[in-house]
């Protein structure tokens, strides 16, 4: 996940061991990511939903195929797209 995520900003990744993992903030001095591994499976919903803007959106989606996202489907909700 980290791997995936630190491409998608994109910003660095330091994998302090197999179980934790940073993204470091971005220039702008915008707080860094960490991936803690959990014991167990996943037994809810996701904890946590992120959406970023972009300018082109399917240029940004591209991107995002490309290093290995599924578009699962579009959504427009509140105006947004």
């Amino acid at each position: 996940m980290s791997g995936f995520c630190s491409a998608a900003l994109p910003r660095s990744v330091d994998s302090r061991n197999e179980n934790v993992a940073e993204i470091a903030g971005g220039e702008t001095g915008s707080t860094g990511w960490l991936f803690i591994q959990v014991p167990g499976g996943k037994s809810a919903k996701n904890r946590l939903h992120i959406d970023f803007g972009i300018p082109d959106r399917e240029a940004g989606v591209a991107r995002l195929l490309a290093i290995g996202a599924t578009r699962i489907g579009d959504h427009e909700e509140w105006d947004a797209v």
